[in-house]
């Protein structure tokens, strides 16, 4: 029923999660939106719960699991403190439209996860909301530079195109660097 202190294995049986308004109210207590922005062409969401007990963490994956969402393991943080993550767009995505109707503190968080993914909204008006969520201190974080960006499925077809230009490129070279060598 509960997890040791520090993490450790529990002597008491689990029960585990089994309801997605535990799992709400959980991550609207120590989950987080996590944002990346390192492509010019797509934003990066993933789910993240912190926590110092290993076991809650592992019963909190253990539910998700169970419910279609493909999480990651839970994994040594830093001392005393794991982590957990959803970090696939298709299994953030599932998992926050199950957590948007439990959370009230991440719910805007969640919806802009969920409005990004669904091609509602652009990445550069997902990260406009991000940023107005951080100056008015709903959300902890830096304000971002706003990237001029795609809904998520153009941004999808943008960076395939690059890579595809990219790699033309880069067999382009191999082929004259080999035509070189040969002469």
């Amino acid at each position: 029923m509960f997890a040791t202190p520090k993490g450790g294995d529990s002597t008491l049986e689990s029960s585990g999660y089994t309801s997605w308004a535990q799992t709400g109210g959980y991550f609207d207590g120590d989950g987080s939106v996590y944002l990346r922005i390192d492509s010019e062409f797509l934003l990066k969401f993933a789910l993240v719960w912190v926590d110092n007990s290993r076991d809650q963490l592992l019963q909190l994956r253990r539910f998700l699991i169970s419910n279609g969402v493909a999480a990651g393991n839970v994994l040594q943080h830093s001392t005393n403190v794991c982590r957990l993550q959803i970090g696939s767009p298709a299994a953030a995505l599932l998992a926050a439209k199950q957590l948007v109707p439990y959370c009230f503190k991440k719910r805007q968080e969640l919806q802009i996860l969920v409005d990004y993914y669904e091609n509602r909204i652009t990445g550069s008006e997902g990260v406009s909301r991000i940023n107005a969520m951080v100056r008015l201190n709903v959300r902890l974080g830096r304000v971002r530079t706003v990237p001029k960006m795609a809904c998520y499925d153009e941004g999808k077809r943008e960076s395939a195109r690059a890579r595809g230009r990219s790699a033309a490129k880069t067999r382009l070279a191999i082929k004259m660097r080999d035509v070189t060598q040969a002469s």
